[in-house]
């Protein structure tokens, strides 16, 4: 079932969740974080990933055939 509910703290988020394993797909959702947050996902890549702050496309789609990406897709939003 993808319909999921998530909780930070006073946000709560209704959506459905999309796990992406294709490569191509992996690699476009991550260049487009790193360019809008090159600080914050570059060291996630750093930290958790053992890669460079500016992974390459080759590195990121390498990244995609190890591990899934979960995309949530929000349908309902509210604050307590």
């Amino acid at each position: 079932n993808p319909q999921v509910e998530i909780r930070v703290g006073a946000k709560h988020f209704q959506g459905t969740a999309e796990v992406v394993t294709d490569p191509a797909r992996f690699a476009d959702f991550l260049e487009v974080r790193l360019e809008r947050h090159p600080r914050m996902v570059g060291l996630m890549m750093e930290r958790a990933h053992h890669l460079p702050k500016r992974p390459s496309r080759e590195q990121l789609e390498a990244l995609a055939n190890e591990e899934a990406l979960v995309i949530i897709h929000p349908t309902k939003f509210s604050e307590n």
